[in-house]
């Protein structure tokens, strides 16, 4: 991946992306297996200043108890929510969490009604999402509460699931939310083809909603009204922070973090971070085609990088580490072939291929149009053709696609209807021995 890195020092602490909003879009009360009600919730979190934004998001199978004056407690939460909210102030979300441990919990925003795991899975959760369209979030993904069937990919879904936590408090007063495990879960995301954006919330089960720490949920968003919230949660126009103040941009010419640009070869990305006193340690530039590393010091900087697209599915995101430890985390830019179609997740099967036998490679192709397609898919080992097959896929599907190999290469290029779509290299075993004579 090519790359010219140009280093401009601020000297003003606002940035060319806009204004920067902080919420907490993750956090219970006792209406599920927290403490107090959404209405102390919501006035303890606008009161105290330090988020501008507040969601209460109570598990999905407290929700079927009435309250015990026989009112639903998510119809008294979206009450709660409209009467805390003070458009270009504070504005208060309501939603709920869905829950299967080991499969993955979801938080849904913004709905008139709720699903309850005990008769539902996965695919039927998303099933529901899509029917509402409503705006969702995957949650603390890991092995813990579960990855999604490891982030098994479904095109309709990744139109309304836009969200993913990267950091996750749990409730706890420490400041370090964002967990290598939610990190790798985040790239194993991107690499399935998800659309998601970075987010930080506290999870919060006490009566510390947006005070037990600083993790936040950023949103560059021009002004603060309900309206501009949802639409940036929708087009993932947000990041992660563990420090309650930072201020990073990421954009290139004719987009920002979030967004999706279709047939760009190359672009200029540029990366901006302030805050005055916080100093950074590291900044880099993670994307399926590698890492970057920026050269970067101080609190408030600017960089420009160029970077070029080879194939026809790529993401680029922002990770900032602070001196002091507190991290950032932004969401991606992908660069995109507008045929919609892609193949992602190649993998060899085999774990000790063997060079000049036969050996099984895995990949996920994806028709991300609302139309029926026969895609063709051609892999090349070096100049040499070893696999060619067209698919006949339906619309908005993904077939995971096992298939068995002869190489003497050390690489696989795959290609969809002639697009570069993945480079795979194979690990292959090598054999000696020592003959007595």
């Amino acid at each position: 991946m090519k790359r010219f890195l140009i280093v401009v020092l601020l000297v003003a602490s606002s940035l060319s992306f806009g204004q920067v909003f902080f919420g907490n879009i993750h956090a219970h009360t006792s209406y599920s297996d927290g403490l107090g009600t959404p209405e102390e919730a919501f006035e303890h979190a606008r009161n105290s200043g330090v988020v501008d934004i507040q969601a209460i998001t109570d598990h999905d199978h407290d929700l079927n108890y009435p309250l015990p004056d026989g009112s639903w407690k998510l119809d008294r939460i979206i009450e709660m929510a409209e009467r805390f909210t003070v458009e270009g102030e504070f504005i208060a979300i309501s939603g709920f969490e869905w829950t299967l441990t080991s499969r993955g919990h979801i938080t849904i925003y913004d709905t008139s009604e709720w699903i309850d795991r005990s008769t539902t899975d996965l695919y039927d959760i998303y099933k529901w999402i899509v029917e509402r369209q409503a705006t969702a979030q995957f949650c603390h993904p890991g092995r813990k509460y579960g990855d999604f069937f490891d982030f098994e990919y479904f095109p309709e879904v990744d139109l309304y699931i836009n969200t993913i936590e990267v950091g996750n408090g749990a409730g706890s007063n420490s400041n370090n939310v964002i967990k290598e495990e939610y990190f790798e879960r985040y790239q194993r995301a991107l690499s399935r083809g998800w659309h998601v954006g970075a987010s930080a919330n506290q999870d919060n089960h006490q009566k510390n909603w947006a005070t037990v720490n600083d993790a936040r949920t950023a949103f560059v968003i021009d002004e603060l009204t309900t309206e501009k919230v949802y639409e940036a949660l929708k087009t993932r126009n947000i990041y992660a922070t563990e420090d309650r103040n930072a201020f990073m941009g990421f954009s290139t010419e004719g987009a920002k973090m979030g967004d999706t640009l279709y047939d760009v070869p190359r672009a200029t990305l540029k990366v901006e971070y302030s805050d005055p006193g916080e100093r950074v340690r590291r900044a880099a530039i993670y994307s399926n085609n590698g890492i970057i590393e920026l050269d970067v010091s101080g609190d408030v900087w600017e960089v420009e990088i160029d970077v070029e697209n080879p194939l026809s599915y790529n993401w680029y995101f922002v990770k900032i580490d602070q001196i002091d430890g507190n991290e950032l985390v932004s969401s991606p830019i992908w660069f995109q072939s507008s045929t919609n179609k892609y193949l992602l997740n190649g993998r060899t099967i085999d774990p000790r291929p063997v060079k000049g036998l036969p050996f099984d490679v895995g990949f996920d192709l994806i028709n991300s149009l609302r139309e029926d397609q026969v895609i063709s898919v051609e892999v090349k080992s070096g100049k040499t053709v070893v696999f060619s097959k067209q698919f006949e896929m339906t619309s908005m599907t993904c077939l995971e696609i096992v298939e068995t190999f002869e190489t003497e290469e050390d690489s696989l290029d795959f290609f969809v209807d002639h697009e570069l779509a993945l480079s795979v290299n194979v690990d292959f075993v090598s054999f000696t021995a020592n003959l007595d004579t």
